[in-house]
């Protein structure tokens, strides 16, 4: 989590330059459109090379051992580059169709420069694919540091051109660096591939049975992964077709979403992924439900306060963190209407995070597939209806309510699979979750308020307030729950203790 928090401060801190030095204007629609285009197709190789490669790697070294686990690590690697490869040059032909799909609404100068933005960004899929396979393989061998850190690497390298270079190369330049600065991450790989004693050759069997369960396990995989990214194909194509920025105002609320949604539950979901895979491994489906219930409540405890943090203080987080340069009030109005609806999101799209991994980890990838198509179908019916009363903030909100449903769906399934139900526990640390999160937002968006009407605080001021209220009232919000006996709290509390003095 420490390092997850170190790359999306770094991310955040790129989208602010990015969102100062150009604005919310028909270029920048052009560059989110074309660069979600290609983190589409980056991010849902990475994801799904590491959902289907720790189960196979780790039955892999079960039975045959290390060396033969490298092997077939190496066997994935070269395959997967002359894969990636070809899938280059199919992007680059087919970019003015996918930025058609991706965005409807562009036409003329804007469509054009989309179709470039996407063709610089394809370049950067072979290193994915390998940093993905080679993701995989340390996880398995349940190494993190490499996956917490490694996005950091390419945010640094483009903050380091936004303060530099940017005025001389503008936003086609920005396109072509945070591209190259793709390779990073691969060189961040090799010290802990070294540690693990992993070699690299050139051995390629594509007959290899390993090979071949990864190309059965791997298109219902992808398609469950990319069901967040259709959803965000769909909200990239209706809002190019509404007032200019929207898009932008979507990208901007998204990202600080996301990064309460990274920082906390994918570091969660990653680290309980490959524990799933071994008990499953071993048919102990009684510990895949404690776990899958233990991590129920974890979630819970983070996403409800989050969730209602960001409701409550929407508009002064967009300000402190946006509004300057070219981003304008207008804009930051935009984007903090979206991000309320996004907030209200960060509960289900957690859930859906977690329990489509242990799907992933029983090998049953077909459910979360057929869940996630149905979420589809909701998600597209809901946008047309909700955009015509809420403009861009009804696509958000469409997609909260789809992975909703969806996320109720997947719950079910596993109660018909493995016996797996919500129990007492959990409805206890929903309630009490629940009204301690009120509780607490409540008194810091008092604190807040009160904080700014007397100190007459500047913008850096400002951001110091809201920090020291978040931070009074994430403490006061632990204490709360540990004296009403969460066991998860107890358990975080004295594990971060025993940390602490095995440090001093």
């Amino acid at each position: 989590m420490v390092f997850s928090l170190i790359s999306s401060t770094s991310g955040f801190i790129r989208e602010i330059l990015i969102a100062a030095i150009f604005g919310s204007t028909w270029q920048t629609d052009a560059y989110f459109v074309a660069i979600t285009g290609v983190q589409i197709v980056n991010l849902l190789l990475a994801s799904s090379l590491r959902t289907i490669l720790i189960p196979i790697l780790t039955d892999v070294e079960g039975a045959r051992g290390k060396n033969r686990k490298i092997q077939e690590t190496n066997n994935f690697i070269n395959f997967g580059i002359l894969t990636s490869l070809v899938l280059i040059v199919v992007g680059v032909l087919a970019a003015p169709l996918i930025t058609k799909v991706l965005a409807s609404g562009f036409v003329g100068e804007q469509f054009e420069l989309a179709v470039l933005f996407l063709r610089i960004g394809m370049a950067s899929l072979i290193f994915k694919t390998i940093v993905g396979i080679y993701r995989g393989y340390l996880q398995s061998e349940e190494r993190f540091f490499e996956s917490g850190l490694s996005d950091a690497s390419v945010n640094f390298l483009v903050i380091f051109f936004l303060l530099t270079m940017s005025a001389r190369f503008g936003i086609i330049g920005l396109a072509v660096f945070n591209a190259a600065s793709e390779f990073s991450q691969l060189l961040l790989q090799i010290p802990g591939l070294k540690k693990t004693r992993y070699f690299y050759n050139l051995y390629l069997n594509l007959k290899s049975k390993h090979l071949s369960r990864f190309m059965m396990l791997l298109p219902p995989v992808l398609i469950s992964t990319a069901i967040n990214d259709v959803q965000k194909i769909i909200d990239k194509t209706i809002a190019s077709n509404l007032v200019e920025g929207s898009i932008s105002a979507l990208n901007y609320a998204e990202k600080i979403e996301r990064t309460i949604i990274s920082v906390f539950v994918t570091a969660l979901v990653t680290v309980l992924f490959p524990t799933l895979s071994k008990k499953a491994s071993n048919d102990n489906y009684d510990e895949i439900k404690r776990v899958s219930s233990s991590g129920l409540n974890s979630i819970l405890l983070i996403t409800l306060p989050a969730s209602l943090g960001l409701m409550v203080f929407a508009s002064p987080i967009v300000e402190l963190v946006y509004q300057r340069g070219q981003f304008d009030a207008k804009a930051a109005e935009m984007t903090a209407i979206a991000l309320v609806f996004y907030a209200l999101g960060i509960v289900p799209f957690s859930l859906r995070m977690y329990f489509n991994n242990v799907y992933f980890a029983i090998q049953d990838t077909k459910t979360p597939m057929i869940n996630g198509a149905i979420s589809v179908g909701i998600k597209i019916v809901l946008s047309l209806i909700l955009v015509q009363y809420l403009q861009h903030a009804g696509l958000p909100l469409a997609s909260v309510i789809a992975v909703a449903i969806m996320t109720g769906l997947l719950i079910k399934g596993l109660s018909r699979k493995i016996g797996y139900k919500i129990g007492s526990s959990n409805i206890k640390v929903f309630l009490k979750s629940t009204l301690s999160s009120v509780i607490i937002v409540i008194m810091a968006y008092f604190a807040f308020n009160y904080a700014i009407s007397v100190l007459h605080a500047s913008v850096i001021g400002q951001f110091f307030v809201l920090i020291i209220s978040v931070s009074m009232a994430a403490v006061i919000y632990s204490l709360i729950l540990f004296v009403w006996g969460v066991e998860e709290v107890k358990t975080i509390g004295l594990a971060g203790w025993n940390r602490i003095k095995k440090f001093m």
